[in-house]
């Protein structure tokens, strides 16, 4: 079959034998494989299984930047409104994944709160945790509560310094109880309480033992003020004066979320896009849904067949999330042609660098990697020897091999489209070590045959353990 896809396109057959090698490593055996490769108008250069619903891990940012990029473009800046009407706060936030700490203890300065203030927020969304996410994500940085009005990116850092625990902030609500000194160290976070365990020794000197998700990140911005948190309100005072604070613009939100593979920025870059124009339901349980099918209306006006998606979250950490990598080619074909699209080239990653660093270094690649448990994607752009532009989206679904040996073989598959020329790979031309053998990357996938666990997260932080979806 793949050898008539080559003859009809021109392409020497031997690229597609290539290709196919590098897919049928070991450490494949029994995976769901979705692989195309197109030119920049779209044409199929190869595919395999490419209309097969697959989970996107991260690659799901994809969707979720260039849905803001069209509904707010980069050039958007979120602004949040302060006010003092008696000596209550009011806030009014149509979101911004940006503030910090010290913006806000700066803003309650300026409005000078008093004894009694209480602080009422006017937040266009606030759902909560992402829909389906895992219990034991909950606790970490990359899966944090989302509400429209937050600080320090929904997280903490726990340190020490020489050697002892630096305080938390009150206003975090975060408490710690020490055991047994007698134990080997250990440290878990329930954040469903606010509560820190230790058991054993603190390590020395000065460390970050692990960065966590806050208890409620929209109680901690309000108090931050100055005043009580009162919670919601659906009513901002207009006959005051208020103070307007803009936000990071998403075009530095956009690099940020694709090449850190920030989750919280993910979901904020969803949820206000698809609030831009219509204001999202205020129930919590119906605020992903809304934006969801919001997201999914906007997908069917590209040339993406929109039944190629089911989007649930905007940062693919839910494994309800389906792609097919036809659609994601189709999506990245139609950004290429949006006059936003140097912009939305500029915020992918590119190889050697954030989460693609030590991969392909000084490749042409620029996309989006992916890693959950059970998948390992890739998807993005690249130009082969003699200057084309290929589309490239490969996911790898329900693989027991570690991680690292998935993301060798799809490293493979890159550096393969990267030595092809324009009428397919020359054998005759090619560099002997340019392409690892199936037998090593099989090798690779053997020595760790086994469940990869390194992508979810763990409750134990003196292993120091980030399950950041990359």
């Amino acid at each position: 079959m793949f050898h008539l896809i080559a003859a009809a396109l021109s392409l020497q057959p031997n690229l597609t034998d290539d290709l196919e090698k590098v897919l049928s490593a070991q450490v494949l055996e029994g995976a769901i494989v979705s692989a195309i490769v197109t030119d920049a108008d779209g044409l199929v250069l190869y595919s395999k299984n490419s209309s097969t619903r697959v989970m996107p891990a991260s690659n799901q940012k994809l969707l979720s930047t260039l849905f803001a990029f069209d509904q707010l473009g980069p050039d958007f800046v979120p602004v949040t409104k302060f006010a003092k009407k008696g000596r209550d706060i009011f806030v009014e936030s149509t979101g911004d994944p940006s503030l910090t700490s010290a913006q806000l203890k700066a803003i309650g300065g300026q409005l000078k709160p008093g004894r009694g203030s209480k602080v009422f927020v006017k937040a266009t969304y606030r759902p909560g945790y992402g829909p389906s996410w895992e219990w034991d994500d909950l606790p970490n940085k990359y899966a944090p509560r989302i509400s429209a009005f937050s600080v320090d990116e929904a997280a903490f850092s726990f340190k020490l310094v020489k050697g002892q625990p630096e305080p938390i902030p009150k206003e975090f609500h975060v408490k710690m109880i020490q055991g047994s000194p007698q134990l080997p160290f250990r440290m878990t976070y329930d954040q469903s309480k606010g509560q820190i365990s230790v058991q054993g020794k603190w390590p020395a000197g000065d460390k970050v033992l692990d960065t966590l998700a806050l208890p409620n990140p929209e109680q901690s911005a309000a108090e931050l003020l100055g005043g009580s948190y009162a919670g919601a309100t659906d009513a901002f005072p207009t006959d005051v004066e208020c103070i307007s604070v803009p936000g990071t613009p998403l075009r530095t939100i956009f690099k940020d979320c694709l090449v850190k593979s920030d989750n919280h920025h993910a979901e904020h870059l969803l949820l206000m896009a698809a609030g831009a124009k219509t204001p999202l339901p205020t129930e919590a349980e119906k605020c992903y849904p809304e934006a969801a099918k919001r997201l999914k209306d906007f997908l069917s006006k590209t040339i993406v067949n929109a039944d190629d998606f089911r989007p649930q979250d905007g940062s693919g950490l839910s494994r309800h999330n389906y792609v097919t990598t036809r659609g994601v080619s189709q999506l990245l074909v139609w950004a290429e042609r949006q006059p936003w699209f140097e912009d939305f080239f500029n915020s992918l990653v590119s190889a050697g660098a954030g989460t693609l660093a030590g991969r392909n270094p000084g490749a042409s690649f620029h996309g989006k990697t992916g890693t959950l448990d059970g998948v390992v994607a890739l998807s993005g752009y690249l130009k082969n020897t003699v200057g084309k532009t290929l589309i490239v989206s490969v996911i790898f679904n329900h693989s027991p091999a570690a991680s690292s040996a998935q993301r060798a073989v799809i490293d493979e598959f890159v550096r393969v489209l990267e030595l092809s020329g324009s009428s397919g790979t020359n054998h005759a031309h090619r560099s002997t070590n340019a392409v690892l053998s199936t037998q090593t990357i099989s090798n690779m996938g053997s020595r760790a045959l086994a469940w990869n666990r390194v992508d979810r997260p763990r409750l134990d932080s003196s292993t120091l353990f980030s399950g950041q979806d990359r």
